[in-house]
């Protein structure tokens, strides 16, 4: 990211003629925190932009730089975010990683290269629904849930509806959650703690969850 001054210099421009695409991207872009100049089709990009999000029609004026299409670049600013910050830094390689933490508020914490986004919710089926909507949107090559093991039968459900509601296709571990919520420098809001302790746990590896392992009662011998 390019610095001039105190100020870094937006790596994203929204650039369209068209009124109802512009404010359909400068809202997901206002929504997701991320930010943008503006500029017409056919100006060149001014100094540190790398990435363009236009229209379909006129892409065509943006031949060596990249660009992301208002068609294609997903519902929710959460998808958007992940869109955005996929075609600037990311590869196939890369993993995306999403840390959950159980409680009666439950944290969760996005990452892909940086923090995309994060929150607390009070139900298991609005966690499930937003990281489900997240993971099919998102186009990094790896993903992986992870989820505090602080309790434990919370964590179980919620492992076992994400892996029935993403059919197996995302990678869910369940982590030991020690030492991620007594954290010194801790924000004195509670909904912050919750999300910090999500981001922690996103960044530990833990024990992969199978469903057949966790759920079928062992046979005695």
């Amino acid at each position: 990211m390019i610095q001039i001054g105190s100020e870094p210099l937006p790596e994203v421009a929204v650039a369209t003629t068209d009124g109802k695409a512009y404010y359909y991207l400068t809202h997901l872009l206002k929504t997701a925190r991320i930010t943008f100049t503006s500029i017409t089709p056919g100006q060149a990009a001014p100094l540190g932009v790398k990435l363009i999000l236009t229209t379909r029609k006129e892409k065509t004026y943006f031949s060596d730089i990249k660009t992301i299409c208002q068609e294609e670049i997903g519902p929710t600013p959460l998808a958007a975010k992940e869109k955005i910050v996929s075609k600037l830094y990311g590869d196939k390689d890369q993993t995306l990683f999403i840390g959950v933490d159980p409680g009666e508020r439950i944290g969760w914490a996005v990452y892909y290269h940086q923090e995309l986004a994060g929150g607390v919710v009070n139900s298991v089926g609005k966690l499930v629904e937003i990281l489900a909507l997240f993971t099919k949107d998102s186009s990094a090559g790896n993903k992986i849930i992870r989820i505090g093991d602080g309790n434990p039968s919370l964590a179980l459900e919620i492992a076992t509806k994400l892996f029935s509601k993403l059919k197996g296709q995302t990678q869910i571990e369940i982590v030991d959650e020690r030492g991620t919520s007594s954290h010194k420098h801790a924000p004195r809001r509670r909904g912050l703690r919750d999300q910090l302790s999500a981001k922690l746990i996103s960044m530990r590896p833990g024990q992969i969850y199978t469903p057949v392992s966790r759920n079928k009662p062992r046979q005695r011998p």
